[in-house]
């Protein structure tokens, strides 16, 4: 059943404007209503239009209309299809398509889709409803490219209605339904609140796929932060399904993962038409923590014990199976998918899981560093690799230390030369031939090497990616045909070029670049767990810290402390700059790391509010910090942080921009001794993955993205055991 607890009065009535338009401007839904004033509607409409472009639109634009279209409209939406790659869609009243020219005349514009949409209320909507069914019966018969379908916006008024609006469309012959978060096109309308929007669009998406409905779905980003209960059995994907789960909203339904196949069919065919295809995506939505449980690993596909079996008989395999590190214990491709172009080819183990030679020869390429505690990181990344029976050269901007040994202490000097660098003559033009893997801290310092053509087939080039993608727009420049979009892929310079990222849940921003996922293996931020010795247990603590400057949503942060009761311990502040800081907080200012990482293994907790940005990761390296100091965290629930906090395991999670639940997170963990000394238990027991021993050890023996215990799969792993526990 559909949720009812939209906890909203019906908004008030409205007059609309005659013609509105709306599209997706980055992570927003921008739109613009045609004033009252407005003499010439066309000239408005080309004019908004051209404002949506240069905002950066793109995909979809709708176009909301009350009236009947006339020729000029119709060559506005005409120009948009020819000169951009805004798809127009048209919304509207059924009194203004009422006339089979007026439809045609918009077919002819290059008009993609055609949704009604009832602005009647009480009895007269039925009236509005019947006319709908009867003009969608008929539009379908003779209209050739364009679809049609039924535009329901989700308010707190209209939420009962959409059981009965899905049975309707349902009914209809190649109809869809295009679902609108709120009043389609307005912004400003009331909405319902997040987990009954959730609830109610999830259960729109599955009832959509049973009945064979196409379902088009328009501004629910707000969900990504959203929660509610996770269903337990896997679901076969729909293209909706997939669309939204890329934008990170977490349908329940999905949280026992997908299925790629449905009985003998290719459930996504129309979202992952080829292997490739399906490769991205595959590994795309299991970097969220939802992933295609009927695909093996090397497609993408769970850890092999807890992958469904495959339908339809015993799985396939090819003969790049027999040099897979899991062979034995993979149950293979499910023998439906077999039929999808270039899928074959793609079966193969990514190159990041198999190991390079033994004594092999690495060089360490080293960032400039400001500071020595995270500063150490390569150095002893570099130490490691020895340890492991490696031959290591440590390349930093002020020199190059030949062939170190496992007695090496020296540590990276600060700053870079104001001349010559090291690193930089290296990238140009040194010989690299003889090494077996060359490990470099982001594709920007990485560039030049790659450029020059001069790596080997045998060497790995493993790239550090602690930024996400900084410095891959040049590559993109240099490496992408001219007229082609990244994402089409086919740009990546070579199979031995590989990403060690520490953003899994930022899958979508590679796909949208055309990184192959094939060469990406998740890795997390690493430290020297010298710099970082627990000197005392989380209870014993006497403060809660709060620290860093990239999107910290400090006035949440201050809001929620000016709430705290007198019996909370005292926060440390260290950030840039705040003001009106409440009785409870102690500002500090920006400090040493050498100062800062001791208060921190000093206190009880951490706290990290964040403003939620889709396409920004923040705060990994508070994170980090306090996992391997053993101190739990209180955060705000982005994707970065899902990455690293799993709620209630080394941690708890609160919605972004919520002063009162944050507060109420940092009551909670400091006055309940037990909750605190569980969490801490979380955070030690997580904090070897965030070494640079493990991080040497993937690239050295393989990265083992394929093993249940690797660090990718912990949201996975916590999201069935919680739905298991919820539901046994």
């Amino acid at each position: 059943m559909l949720p009812t607890d939209t906890g909203i009065a019906p908004p008030p009535r409205r007059a609309e404007a005659r013609i509105r338009i709306a599209a997706k401007c980055g992570a927003a839904i921008v739109a613009e209503a045609l004033p009252d004033d407005a003499a010439d509607g066309a000239e408005w409409l080309r004019d908004a239009i051209d404002r949506l472009a240069a905002a950066g639109a793109s995909g979809a634009l709708f176009v909301f209309i009350r009236e009947p279209p006339d020729p000029r409209l119709a060559d506005v939406l005409r120009a948009v299809t020819i000169a951009r790659r805004l798809q127009p869609n048209v919304v509207a009243t059924p009194a203004a398509l009422a006339c089979r020219a007026q439809v045609e005349l918009l077919e002819r514009a290059g008009v993609r889709a055609m949704y009604l949409t009832a602005h009647d209320t009480g009895a007269t909507q039925r009236d509005s409803w019947r006319r709908a069914l009867v003009w969608l019966t008929n539009a379908a018969k003779f209209l050739v490219k364009t679809r049609v379908g039924f535009c329901f916006g989700l308010t707190p008024e209209t939420a009962p209605q959409l059981a009965g609006v899905l049975r309707l469309v349902g009914k209809l012959e190649r109809s869809e339904l295009l679902l609108w978060d709120g009043s389609a096109g307005d912004p400003d309308a009331p909405r319902v609140p997040p987990s009954a929007a959730l609830r109610a669009l999830d259960v729109a998406v599955t009832t959509a796929q049973k009945l064979g409905i196409r379902i088009q779905t328009v501004g629910f980003e707000r969900l990504r932060i959203a929660a509610a209960p996770n269903g337990t059995e896997p679901c076969a994907a729909s293209r909706a399904m997939i669309e939204l789960l890329r934008e990170a909203i977490p349908l329940p339904s999905a949280g026992g993962g997908l299925l790629a196949t449905r009985d003998a069919a290719i459930a996504i065919a129309d979202t992952a038409p080829t292997g490739p295809d399906l490769v991205q995506l595959a590994f795309e939505l299991a970097g969220g923590g939802r992933p295609f449980v009927d695909l093996p690993p090397c497609l993408g596909g769970p850890p092999p014990g807890e992958a469904a079996r495959p339908a339809g008989g015993p799985g396939a395999k090819v003969e790049a199976c027999r040099r897979c590190p899991i062979d034995q214990t993979c149950a293979g491709v499910p023998p439906p998918l077999l039929a999808m172009p270039g899928l074959r080819a793609a079966i193969a183990p990514p190159p990041h899981w198999m190991p390079i030679p033994e004594r092999a020869r690495i060089a360490v390429v080293c960032p400039i560093v400001v500071e020595g505690t995270y500063g150490a990181t390569f150095f002893s990344l570099a130490r490691c690799l020895v340890r492991l029976g490696a031959r290591v050269d440590i390349v930093s901007p002020w020199e190059i230390h030949a062939d170190i040994s496992a007695s090496f202490t020296a540590t990276q000097r600060i700053g870079e030369p104001p001349n010559h660098s090291a690193v930089t003559a290296f990238m140009i033009d040194a010989p690299v031939e003889h090494y077996d893997a060359i490990i470099t801290p982001d594709p920007k310092v990485t560039r030049p090497l790659v450029m020059s053509g001069r790596l080997r087939p045998h060497t790995r080039l493993a790239i550090t990616d602690f930024h996400m993608l900084g410095g891959i727009d040049e590559w993109v420049r240099d490496l992408c045909a001219p007229g082609r979009r990244p994402e089409e892929g086919g740009w990546w310079p070579s199979n031995q070029v590989m990403l060690y990222s520490g953003f899994p849940g930022y899958g979508r921003l590679y796909t949208r670049y055309g990184v192959p996922m094939h060469q990406v293996a998740w890795q997390p931020y690493a430290v020297d767990p010298a710099h970082f010795a627990m000197e005392r247990p989380a209870t014993d603590g006497t403060t809660i810290i709060s620290a860093g400057h990239h999107r910290r949503d400090l006035d949440t942060f201050l809001s929620a402390a000016a709430r705290l009761g007198r019996d909370i311990h005292p926060i440390e502040l260290f950030a840039p700059g705040a003001v009106d800081v409440p009785p409870q907080v102690r500002f500090r200012g920006t400090v040493r790391a050498e100062v800062f990482c001791p208060e921190v293994g000093h206190s009880r907790f951490m706290v990290v509010p964040l403003l939620d940005d889709p396409h920004n990761a923040a705060g990994i390296t508070a994170l980090v910090t306090a996992i391997v100091y053993g101190r739990p965290i209180v955060a705000t629930a982005t994707a970065a942080v899902r990455d690293y906090v799993v709620d209630g395991v080394n941690g708890l999670l609160v919605p972004p921009r919520d002063p009162q639940a944050l507060a109420d997170a940092i009551e909670r963990l400091d006055r309940d001794p037990e909750l605190l000394a569980a969490l801490a238990d979380g955070a030690r027991a997580a904090a070897p993955m965030y070494t640079t021993e493990v991080w040497a050890r993937a690239l050295v023996h393989g990265s083992r993205t394929f093993d249940a215990a690797h660090w990718m799969w912990t949201k996975w792993r916590h999201r069935a055991r919680t739905a298991a526990g919820s539901h046994g």
